[in-house]
């Protein structure tokens, strides 16, 4: 498996100062960070995630793979949307994250 992309979702005027070096490691390892600004508003960076997978979709061939890194149960429908169109959906999360979002998934690797 080779990744095509790799993005990191954040609000980043939101970050502290001692954070810089991470991000700054982040990108130097070839990873996309992704403005997530709130303004107040709620599931942003959901929301701009679940976009992206399903801009990844329409424009790669099913039987490719979607590595999502997260816990929240807010992901199901779409890991489930994603592998009934023959996408295989890796999900790494906690070992105790629900049953309803680690059931969705084709493989899921605990962290």
């Amino acid at each position: 498996m080779v990744a095509s992309s790799c993005k990191a979702y954040l609000e980043i005027s939101d970050q502290a100062q001692r954070s810089m070096a991470l991000r700054s490691e982040l990108q130097s390892s070839g990873v996309s960070l992704v403005d997530c600004p709130h303004n107040g508003r709620k599931d942003v960076a959901d929301k701009m995630i679940i976009v992206d997978m399903f801009a990844h979709a329409i424009d790669t061939p099913a039987l490719s793979t979607v590595v999502l890194i997260t816990g929240d149960r807010d992901f199901t429908y779409a890991i489930s949307t994603l592998k009934l169109r023959m996408y295989r959906v890796v999900l790494v999360t906690l070992s105790n994250a629900h049953a309803s979002l680690t059931a969705q998934a084709s493989v899921c690797l605990d962290w």
